[in-house]
């Protein structure tokens, strides 16, 4: 017959076992979440990173300042189309007086 001891020891030691492997997957768990935090830290602040993403940045500025400047020059070359379409009035010549033509 078991005593009431022998089953607390029992219990103590599935306990303390359960307790250790679970505190050894906790450590393997950290230590992979450790080592890929810190490869995408490196990679994250390597000069090329840092330079892929100031001249995406710059990029995408560049390309919404060309497309102003395209639409800006469209709607001046829509103008200057515009006003040479138009006929022109001949200069208007200086009429001389009658004065004038009996001196």
């Amino acid at each position: 017959m078991e005593t009431l001891a022998s089953k607390l020891q029992e219990t103590r030691l599935s306990l303390a076992s359960t307790v250790r492997s679970e505190s050894k997957r906790w450590q393997h768990y950290l230590a992979q979440r450790a080592t890929a935090v810190k490869t995408d830290l490196t990679a994250t602040l390597s000069m090329t990173a840092i330079e892929r993403g100031l001249l995406t940045r710059v990029d995408a500025s560049l390309v919404a300042l060309d497309a102003r400047v395209r639409a800006r020059l469209d709607a001046l070359s829509k103008k200057r189309t515009a006003k040479r379409a138009r006929a022109r009035k001949p200069p208007v010549r200086a009429v001389k007086s009658h004065s004038a033509l009996a001196a």
